[in-house]
């Protein structure tokens, strides 16, 4: 498998991303997210095999506030949840349990966008 890149629009923290309290669904923003990342022209892609997988992510975004300059205040991790999942959906044979390494990290643009290279990793102990 060589790697495979994909490009979204940036995901919705997972305070965003569901609704309700007894029972959790997704809220409207979320599937307005699927819809919008579901048209980024991202080819299918399939993954076969079992060897362990390595993903590397990288947050597009501001990372200063304009007005004082001080650092935006979002967590990473609220956003990995989101994206991780729905990549899993669209990725034939991609499940989680296979991840054995994630890199996630944030870099200052204005571009708002999120991009995702999975890897294999081969003859890992």
């Amino acid at each position: 498998m060589n790697e495979i890149i994909l490009k979204y629009p940036m995901p919705p923290s997972v305070n965003v991303a569901y609704a309700g309290t007894k029972r959790r669904y997704k809220s409207d923003k979320y599937k307005q997210w699927i819809g919008e990342a579901l048209y980024c022209g991202n080819r299918k892609y399939k993954i076969t095999g079992n060897n362990w997988l390595e993903i590397y992510i990288k947050f597009f975004t501001p990372l200063f506030n304009k007005g004082n300059g001080e650092k935006k205040k979002w967590d990473i991790d609220n956003r990995l949840k989101t994206l991780l999942d729905f990549i899993d959906s669209q990725v034939e044979g991609l499940d989680d349990h296979r991840y054995k390494r994630i890199i996630a990290e944030k870099v200052d643009s204005p571009r708002g966008e999120v991009e995702v290279i999975i890897k294999e990793m081969k003859h890992v102990v």
